[in-house]
């Protein structure tokens, strides 16, 4: 199931999702609502992206440290093709997204990212948990001390991304897999 809604604050929607459940693909990502072009951003790294998740995805043998390799190449190419977007309408450091990827596979969900949209895992044991880790600000405070987790929605600039899609700057994402829940939800920072 998938939906998308731009919100009470936006005038647009900037978000782009794809699920390819025959595949176990589903790919979300949220432009940059304060930067130019955000929902060309989104669509343009979605697009990129899960072309090349497909792609991987039809070649033979796949295997678990194969499909890690080419969840990372999906955001190096949805963040070259934002690049080339953005270079075209001369807007270089002024269009970004986030971008999540992940893939279902023998019982294990792979996934790999950028930005602070979410993955959550639910279970009937452990209840819902975040599974992957924001790339804002407010993070690199808790992971600092400076604020305590259940306090980082308040703290300043906790919005402000330290890793985008289509953004100037060394791209590091975060990636892993989990196993064992029931659902798994992946969404924008917009979700409440």
């Amino acid at each position: 199931i998938t939906r998308t809604h731009q919100g009470l604050v936006r005038s647009n929607n900037e978000d782009c999702v794809i699920v390819d459940a025959p595949v176990g693909l589903a790919v979300i990502a949220d432009g940059m609502g304060g930067l130019e072009a955000g929902e060309q951003a989104s669509e343009f790294a979605l697009d990129a992206a899960s072309e090349s998740i497909r792609a991987y995805l039809t070649a033979q043998p796949r295997s678990a440290k194969a499909l890690d390799t080419a969840l990372l190449k999906a955001l190096h190419v949805g963040h070259e093709a934002v690049m080339q977007r953005a270079d075209t309408l001369d807007l270089l450091g002024s269009m970004g997204t986030t971008l999540l990827c992940a893939v279902w596979q023998q019982g294990v969900l792979h996934f790999a990212h950028v930005g602070d949209s979410r993955l959550y895992a639910h279970s009937a044991d452990s209840g819902t948990v975040h599974i992957n880790t924001d790339h804002t600000l407010a993070q690199r405070m808790v992971d600092a001390g400076l604020v305590k987790p259940h306090e980082a929605h308040r703290a300043p600039n906790q919005h402000v991304l330290t890793q985008a899609i289509g953004l100037p700057g060394m791209l590091l994402p975060e990636q892993g897999q989990h196993h064992g829940a029931e659902r798994y939800l992946l969404c924008s920072d917009g979700l409440s």
